[in-house]
């Protein structure tokens, strides 16, 4: 059985100018990210942002028709796990003038809903001629909304541990202080607490930054965030002493103001440390 889909938005319209008169012709019109068409890839392109928040998509329209054209999208969600009303989309910015044909770069100012739990979404463009009474498809973007708390579990866990912080830059700590996850700094003396575990994340801005030499006491894991990543990514964990030395090869710290799926990968990495203990 097929998913049912929601309609959440209006039409939404722009008229694409038209370019001289004659014979009207079928309409041929394709709508994209405009990342997409730079940057070719194998799957469709996903955008994925926060719920409950306003983002600004860069879109290709792409034609070869010479008529005037309108555009309108709808978003749709696939799954059910909306829960906050949708708003109207602007009006989509102005009209295809000559010289941006076959391609014209626009944007389209979207506010996006507020969700419980990751959910996919489509928005879904058509496009009619002036001499056209039905719509046709002309393109389609999805798009994956995250809640806002996605670090929520982070917040209780680091009450049941005793987190430790080395940020040359700030960038994690800063970021850590406006999540309310409770940590010192590595240097900062620690009263010593009967089985709690100890987790020490560091932040390899450079590759100045040595790593501990003595060997872990129990439920003590060291997280290395190297963002000078040279080779492949990856996280590698591996037994250092009686504790664990978890070695992450991403770049995601300076994303993760932003971007979910970096939030995502960093709870990840965590319960790596969690599940040593």
């Amino acid at each position: 059985m097929k998913r049912p889909f929601v309609s959440l938005i209006t039409s939404i319209f722009v008229s694409l100018a038209c370019l001289s008169s004659g014979l009207a012709q079928e309409t041929n019109v394709a709508v994209t990210l405009s990342d997409s068409l730079d940057q070719p890839q194998e799957a469709e392109p996903v955008v994925h942002s926060f719920g409950g928040q306003e983002i600004t998509l860069p879109i290709a329209v792409q034609t070869s028709s010479r008529e005037q054209i309108h555009l309108k999208a709808t978003l749709t969600q696939v799954t059910f796990s909306l829960a906050a009303e949708y708003n109207v989309v602007p009006e989509i910015s102005p009209s295809l003038d000559q010289e941006d044909r076959p391609r014209a770069d626009r944007e389209v100012k979207l506010e996006l809903p507020t969700v419980q739990r990751e959910s996919d979404f489509q928005l879904s463009f058509q496009a009619q001629t002036a001499s056209q009474d039905l719509w046709s498809e002309a393109g389609v973007v999805h798009i994956r909304v995250y809640p806002k708390d996605l670090l929520a579990p982070l917040k209780t866990w680091s009450r049941r541990v005793q987190l430790r912080l080395d940020d040359s830059e700030g960038i994690l700590e800063g970021f850590l202080a406006a999540q309310d996850v409770v940590f010192v700094d590595s240097k900062a003396q620690m009263e010593k607490r009967e089985g709690v575990p100890i987790v020490t994340m560091i932040v390899k801005h450079t590759h100045k930054v040595s790593l501990p030499r003595r060997p872990l006491a129990p439920h003590h894991s060291i997280i290395v965030f190297n963002e000078q990543v040279e080779n492949l990514a990856k996280v590698v964990v591996r037994p250092f002493g009686q504790g664990q030395l978890i070695q992450v090869d991403l770049q995601i710290i300076q994303q993760l103001s932003e971007d979910p799926r970096a939030q995502k990968q960093f709870l990840e990495i965590i319960q790596l440390a969690h599940q040593a203990f």
